[in-house]
């Protein structure tokens, strides 16, 4: 009982409906979608692969550049997710709180007080969300830039090797390799969630 005396409610109920909102609703999306993304990129790897040998050369390359994003990526969404976490609740208290003591709030006449102690709690949240968004942009970012070198050295393994290529297969494969980059980006998220 210690426990619930000295845990503020708002952290027991963040928490609580945060890991089981995970355990119900995303993590069996998450399991479906990363298996999904996963076979259609190492598909569009091996099409690539079987259309261009050569690209094996600069698949390692490519493969340590997506592990080094997704590792960067990893360490900074864990830092701006506990953030978020915590921030959340405080805003959960206080609006328990207030909705406790609303009767007492009107009495007193001090609703201003909680209206700008709210809004203070709830810019903190905001600001933490913000950095949140901000390095899924930025994953996105250098996940994209990194994808159009999946595309180059595609074309420019095709090109070195026309005289001897189906165009039909260098179109299909060049197709495939512009449309990686979704689903790298959503594979490298989905990989960093099942570790947040």
């Amino acid at each position: 009982m210690s426990f619930f005396d000295t845990t503020p409610l708002g952290r027991v109920l963040n928490r609580f409906s945060s890991d089981f909102t995970s355990i119900d609703d995303r993590l069996p999306s998450k399991f479906f979608d990363a298996n999904y993304f996963l076979v259609t990129v190492s598909g569009t790897f091996l099409l690539i692969l079987y259309t261009t040998p050569q690209f094996l050369w600069a698949l390692p390359f490519l493969l340590a550049a997506y592990y080094t994003i997704q590792v960067c990526f990893l360490k900074i969404s864990l830092v701006v997710t506990r953030m978020y976490s915590v921030s959340k609740s405080p805003v959960y208290q206080h609006f328990n709180e207030s909705l406790n003591g609303v009767s007492t709030i009107r009495a007193m006449a001090v609703q201003d007080r909680f209206v700008k102690a709210n809004e203070k709690r709830m810019d903190r949240m905001a600001n933490s969300f913000m950095g949140s968004m901000t390095a899924k942009r930025w994953v996105e970012v250098q996940l994209r830039l990194l994808s159009t070198f999946v595309l180059l050295f595609a074309a420019l393994f095709a090109v070195f090797g026309r005289e001897h290529l189906d165009p039909s297969l260098v179109g299909l494969t060049l197709s495939f390799a512009m449309a990686i980059t979704e689903e790298i980006t959503s594979l490298v998220r989905i990989g960093c969630d099942f570790q947040v």
